[in-house]
């Protein structure tokens, strides 16, 4: 009966954080969160960012067909003159 107690404890395994107090261990913690925290923050902030860059190179850029399409008729006038 030890063998199979041993083989799957109830417990989970001690952390290296197991000789840390509670009050060190939930600090601990709260700066994970806060580092988890600033992340998100920074990566939707870029998000938002690139957004905002795709809008305005569309924006700058919405006429760039047409501008090609007359290159290309004036290419095509000139060769057939």
């Amino acid at each position: 009966m030890a063998d199979k107690r041993d083989a799957c404890p109830l417990s989970p395994a001690p952390s290296r954080d197991s000789n840390m107090s509670d009050s060190e261990k939930m600090e601990a913690e709260e700066k994970e969160k806060e580092g988890k925290k600033k992340k998100f923050k920074e990566m939707r902030k870029n998000h938002y960012n690139e957004a905002e860059m795709m809008r305005r190179w569309r924006m700058q850029h919405a006429n760039d067909d047409d501008e090609e399409e007359e290159e290309e008729d004036d290419e095509d006038n000139a060769m057939q003159e």
